[in-house]
């Protein structure tokens, strides 16, 4: 949600990123005045996204994502892909566009 607050009240600290459509900090508060905006601002997030914990909150507590290709669905997909690296997928499954025509070729000869 972009809903300017945040730049209305601090405009040197907090900036909108227009491809994106967010905000986001442009720079860290420097000035007394500049802190007591950006509390105003954490204060009135209406989604509670601006947070002022940076200096405490524990960043590696948080995991990284795993990548899809080590995922159980990725290793799969994998697998699967190497099943018919040597062969082609259409060997083992029918051809639908084949049976498709074959269909209709069948019904205008019996129409």
């Amino acid at each position: 949600m972009d809903c300017d607050l945040c730049r209305e009240t601090a405009p040197t600290v907090f900036a909108r990123h227009a491809p994106g459509g967010y905000s986001y900090v442009r720079k860290q508060p420097e000035t007394a005045k500049e802190e007591s905006l950006v509390r105003e601002c954490v204060e009135g997030c209406c989604v509670s996204t601006i947070h002022g914990d940076g200096d405490t909150f524990d960043w590696q507590a948080i995991p990284a994502d795993t990548p899809y290709y080590l995922t159980p669905e990725g290793r799969a997909a994998h697998e699967r892909f190497l099943d018919f690296k040597n062969g082609s997928c259409c060997k083992r499954r029918p051809n639908f566009l084949v049976r498709f025509f074959q269909r209709i070729f069948r019904n205008d000869r019996n129409a």
